[in-house]
């Protein structure tokens, strides 16, 4: 005979999981956002002859964002370039001699990576939001205790709205540096050792370096600097954010790694003449133990 507490203890079904998983609408939010783009990516995808790998990346793609796979962002970013490179499914690539030429600021280039910046943060947010935060516990007679998930209130309003706005703006940035990176020509033996090309397909003739060598170059050195002064940029940031408290402890610790030699023989010498007082009392009170 089934209790109450029999029926408590019983795991919730699949749909009874998935329902409460997105019971909140900032969460299912950021579900449709999801959607939205894996549904742009197919259409992208479509127009471009690989109807196959759009339909691979939406089905695996939606069945991530539902069922929480961690994995399903990183096999739809391998399915996306393999059929970015075949578009048909099967070797030999598609060659295109004016992709590079005519490769920049193309509406479908600009919507497949809009849609792919907004899948992939709307999956990770979910993540972040409906995956436990903590793992389970065993309770009492063997007895696991209830899911521990962060809350819903983490989601800020507005959330989407910037969401949408970073996209955009990252969007911009990536074919602005695209546009750079493919229009640059590497002349050794010139007046200036970087210039704008005429045809970025062609090797000119001279001290240049090949097409693909040139752009080889112009991406470490972007991928270098960019680092760089992003690096500078943030970390100036969070030293004009910080709290008086995390200030002082960041100057607590740096001290201490700065003096850490000084302080461990200041430290050392300090314990060596503890030990020697120590030492001298104990041998003390032992020889008035034996006069006794």
């Amino acid at each position: 005979m089934s209790t109450d507490a029999d029926t408590d203890d019983k795991p919730p079904g699949f749909l009874d999981a998935v329902t409460e998983r997105f019971a909140d609408v900032r969460v299912r939010g950021l579900l449709f956002a999801g959607l939205g783009g894996l549904a742009m990516l197919f259409v992208v995808m479509f127009e471009r002859g690989a109807d196959v790998g759009g339909l691979l990346i939406a089905v695996l793609g939606a069945a991530g964002l539902v069922l929480g796979w961690r994995a399903s962002p990183a096999f739809v970013l391998l399915i996306l370039l393999y059929f970015l490179v075949f578009p048909y499914g099967l070797p030999p690539p598609e060659e295109d001699p004016f992709e590079l030429e005519y490769g920049t600021f193309r509406v479908a280039d600009v919507l497949m990576a809009a849609a792919l910046v907004m899948y992939l943060s709307a999956h990770y947010r979910l993540l972040g939001i409906t995956r436990l935060a903590m793992p389970n516990e065993p309770g009492g007679f063997g007895h696991k205790t209830s899911p521990r998930t962060r809350p819903a209130d983490l989601i800020r309003k507005g959330e989407l709205l910037r969401t949408f706005t970073l996209t955009a703006v990252v969007v911009l940035v990536g074919q602005i540096v695209w546009a750079v990176v493919i229009n640059l020509e590497v002349d050794t033996l010139g007046d200036s050792p970087l210039r704008f090309a005429d045809n970025t397909g062609v090797r000119r003739d001279g001290g240049d370096l090949s097409p693909w060598r040139t752009r080889l170059v112009a991406v470490v050195g972007l991928l270098f600097f960019g680092t760089l002064f992003a690096r500078l940029v943030f970390g100036y940031w969070r030293l004009r954010t910080m709290t008086p408290a995390e200030g002082a402890m960041l100057l607590t610790d740096a001290g201490w790694d700065e003096t850490r030699r000084e302080r461990v023989r200041v430290e050392g010498w300090r314990m060596w003449g503890v030990k020697r007082v120590a030492d001298r009392v104990r041998a003390g009170k032992l020889d008035k133990g034996t006069k006794r």
